[in-house]
């Protein structure tokens, strides 16, 4: 989808909200995530199926997004206010989920989780 001088391709990746989307930059390697994917964390859920809904688009992003890919999300809730696929991949708690089960615990525990560790 042409953007002024820019080509968006665009996901429909749901969970943090059912109708919630994220944009690839075309050739710019930038990736916008909204309230998906944030510098270490992702994005809250009401439920278990927003949850389930939200490890789909996730696992989605990070099958199709390039690793290269600088991520560029709606609120700078990170230690910095950008990052790379492939960093996020490697060392957000989310990401390192081996499966839904999995995720859907970490995200259940995640209050305890920042405050020992001291996260905001």
């Amino acid at each position: 989808m042409p953007f002024g001088a820019y080509a968006l391709r665009v996901w429909h990746v749901p969970g943090h909200c059912p109708d919630h989307l994220a944009f690839l930059v075309e050739g710019q390697d930038a990736g916008l995530t909204g309230d998906l994917l944030f510098v270490g964390k992702v994005g809250g859920t009401q439920s278990e199926a927003d949850g389930r809904a939200e490890w789909a688009s996730l696992q989605r992003l990070l099958r199709e997004w390039p690793p290269h890919t600088t991520i560029w999300p709606g609120h700078d809730y990170g230690a910095r206010p950008s990052s790379t696929m492939a960093w996020e991949r490697r060392t957000n708690p989310f990401l390192l989920c081996p499966d839904a089960a999995a995720f859907l615990k970490a995200k259940g525990q995640w209050a305890g989780f920042k405050a020992e560790h001291g996260l905001r």
